[in-house]
């Protein structure tokens, strides 16, 4: 267990558990605001310790994955930590990284080859049967015009 040894105050175990279970947003970024506004709070800062090794292996992932050109790979990595360390140093560190990874166009690539994914995936598990029939046109024009991404791949296992 992540706060094994740590007394949870009372008005934090709902947000504990949900740590505990997995679900980091928006729990990180709201345990990271409250240690931030209550400096003093043991336990509190004691809660954000624990999560911090994340954030910072997280950078250094999406950092690794960029070092061997998966740039896709690292823009994951970074969304991640920026999505969960809202309003924290993590959060800055992640937003400038992907800035620039959204500059080049293999990962613009991938995020536009995956938004028609996640439609076709939409259409294809719609009870209108005019939405299943288009599904596997879209999943075609995907593999098309983005035939080198990881969507594409997915997109042929799907057809």
């Amino acid at each position: 267990m992540i706060f094994d040894g740590i007394k949870i105050p009372d008005k934090l175990k709902a947000l504990a558990r949900d740590l505990e279970l997995g679900q980091y947003d928006p729990g990180i970024g709201d345990l990271a605001a409250l240690a931030q506004k209550s400096p003093k709070d043991e336990a509190l800062q004691a809660m954000y310790e624990k999560f911090k090794p994340i954030a910072e292996a997280g950078l250094e992932r999406g950092k690794a994955l960029e070092g061997e050109g998966k740039k896709y790979g690292a823009y994951l990595e970074y969304a991640k930590v920026a999505s969960w360390f809202k309003k924290t140093e993590y959060e800055k560190t992640a937003t400038a990284a992907l800035a620039t990874l959204k500059k080049d166009k293999e990962v613009q690539d991938e995020i536009a080859a995956r938004q028609m994914l996640d439609q076709a995936k939409a259409l294809l598990s719609s009870s209108r049967k005019g939405d299943k029939e288009s599904a596997p046109g879209l999943l075609a024009a995907l593999q098309k015009k983005y035939p080198n991404t990881e969507a594409a791949k997915e997109a042929a296992k799907l057809k």
